[in-house]
């Protein structure tokens, strides 16, 4: 796994901390004070985009390296990356949301959004039922869209 990687993860997961903590200090009642968090949770949001999307490009580096679909030891590494930036995504988001309470807008909320949108597709699915998947596909053992919507609107086989 990626070195520099884990340690933007780190000074993300430690910054959103930092954030939080502010805001529940007294002194953000002053507009400057609050305008300098305001920047830090804009500048956050930018970083955790670029994070996500450098951890995409390794983790593409990766499965093209290994030459196969298959998965590996290292797939739990990048899972529990993936959940620990999800985390402060979803810390990102709060933060976000508290900035825009103090009538302050935040610049590139919109990536930020789409940036996040795609890491809870990542992480919704647990990496042992993403084993379980692919192995099911190793053995044959896959059922069309179609016999799935069946399944699940319970309508008769054809």
């Amino acid at each position: 796994m990626n070195i520099v990687l884990t340690h933007q993860v780190e000074a993300s997961e430690k910054s959103a901390a930092f954030i939080e903590n502010e805001f529940s200090d007294e002194k953000l009642r002053r507009d400057h004070n609050l305008a300098m968090i305001c920047m830090d949770v804009q500048d956050l949001a930018k970083e955790l985009v670029d994070i996500f999307a450098n951890a995409g490009a390794q983790v593409s580096r990766w499965q093209y390296s290994a030459g196969t679909t298959q998965p590996d030891d290292d797939d739990h590494n990048w899972d529990a990356l993936y959940r620990r930036i999800a985390i402060v995504f979803e810390k990102e988001a709060k933060l976000i949301k508290t900035v825009e309470s103090f009538g302050h807008s935040v610049g590139g909320k919109a990536e930020f959004m789409a940036a996040w949108q795609e890491l809870r597709g990542i992480v919704c699915f647990s990496i042992g039922s993403v084993r379980t998947g692919m192995d099911q596909i190793a053995r044959g053992e896959v059922r069309s869209l179609a016999e799935i919507e069946r399944e699940l609107l319970n309508l008769p086989q054809h």
